[in-house]
Formats: structure tokens, C-alpha cells, sequence
């Protein structure tokens, strides 16, 4: 049986000795965004903030505001068998995200031209997404800046399934109850949207001001 390594042009990585001592090394970032565009958009190459902001100036790629409640699932894997001697091989097949959207977005009337008020924004917002819901491709912009694309082994953003529905949180204080409107959604990723890689973009890098300020 060959050692499946031999057929593989890959070095095993070790933790260097000069590897930077924090005092709490843990990742605190959670997600604060995310980013739609459509499957056909190509995104530029290499993928920079200033290649980016084109696309967000035209509104290719549209940013919700910030998101609560954002949860992964474990990652869906499937077994394949190789051959008789092996183990079976493991991937990840997909992988869901969840959130809660609770703002609302109120545009005001507009004189010229003439466009009126729109207290109910964020319906219209998601409602396209909705209609889109199988052409969509997605960003993630979590809380310390930094943007990522999921993407599949070919460098392909990750496609996914979209779903949304408006719901109602109830928040008791006493004998207080007050009910807030929500949009709850899932994605449905083929594919895992948390690889180990690095990210693609960091909005807090001096040459991603504009980027930043497009974003909010």
C-alpha cells in the first residue's frame, strides 16, 4: 500500500520558535456583515480594496447592516471509501449560517427627482434577495474588519441556497413585554465557508479607507 504522502509535493508545517507571545491567544472575532453579489459577477483579480470598490460603487456588491444571533452549523460531511485497506476520506460536503437581521431601514422622500418615502426599506432589501435566492455569492465581513469569500477548491466563490422569513422577538422586562419585528435567514453552503485560510481583505489596512467608508 503507498503511503498516500508519497504522491503529495506538500511539507508538514511546525510552530516556529519565534512565534509572537500573546498574553490571551485566542481569535475574538465574530461576523458583522455580509456581502451578496450575483454568480455572474467576477470579482477582480488579485482582490484588493481598490479593485473591490468599483463593484460596491456600482452596487454589484451590497452589504446589509449589522447582523445578530450569526450562527454556524457543524459542517455535513460525507464518507468515501478509497479502497478496502484504508479508512474511509472525509470532507466537508456543506455547511449552514444563520441570522437575525432586527433593523429596520427608513429612506427618506426624496424631492429631485421626485421619490417617495420608503419606511419599509429593508423588506424591499431582502425581498430581492429572496427572488435571487439561487445566484447569489457571498462576502463575510466579521467584527475586527477583516472580509472573506467563501470559496470552493477551485478558487470559486462557494455557491448556496438563501432563505429568509419576517418573524417576532419577544422581550420581557417585569411585566413589560415589548415585540420587535426580525428577518431571520439561512445559507445553505455547498461547500464549508470556514476554511483554514487567510482573509481576503482587511477593511482597517490604511489602503481600504474608501472600501471601509462604502461599507459602513
Amino acid at each position: 500500500m503507498v503511503c498516500p504522502t508519497a504522491c503529495a509535493d506538500i511539507d508538514l508545517i511546525s510552530i516556529p520558535a519565534d512565534v509572537v507571545c500573546d498574553e490571551v491567544p485566542l481569535r475574538e472575532n465574530g461576523v458583522s456583515k455580509l456581502g451578496f453579489f450575483l454568480c455572474s459577477t467576477s470579482l477582480p483579480s488579485p482582490l484588493t480594496c481598490a479593485n473591490l470598490e468599483p463593484l460596491v460603487t456600482a452596487k454589484s456588491v451590497v452589504f446589509t447592516q449589522g447582523l445578530s444571533d450569526v450562527t454556524f452549523s457543524e459542517p455535513q460531511t460525507e464518507d468515501i471509501k478509497i479502497d478496502d485497506c484504508s479508512p474511509s476520506l472525509t470532507r466537508v460536503v456543506g455547511r449552514t449560517l444563520t441570522f437575525n437581521d432586527k433593523r429596520r431601514i427608513r429612506i427618506p422622500a426624496i424631492a429631485d427627482p421626485a421619490t417617495p418615502a420608503n419606511d419599509y426599506f429593508d423588506r424591499d432589501f431582502y425581498k430581492n434577495k429572496q427572488q435571487l435566492a439561487l445566484q447569489l455569492r457571498f462576502m463575510i465581513v466579521y467584527c475586527d474588519g477583516t472580509i472573506e469569500v467563501p470559496k470552493d477548491t477551485n478558487g470559486d466563490p462557494l455557491s448556496a441556497t438563501f432563505t429568509i422569513y419576517r418573524d417576532q422577538d419577544r422581550n420581557q422586562n417585569g411585566n413589560i413585554e415589548t415585540i420587535y419585528e426580525v428577518k431571520r435567514a439561512t445559507i445553505q453552503f455547498k461547500g464549508d465557508p470556514l476554511q483554514m485560510v487567510k482573509p481576503d481583505l482587511n477593511l482597517n489596512d490604511v489602503s481600504c479607507d474608501t472600501l471601509k467608508a462604502l461599507i459602513g
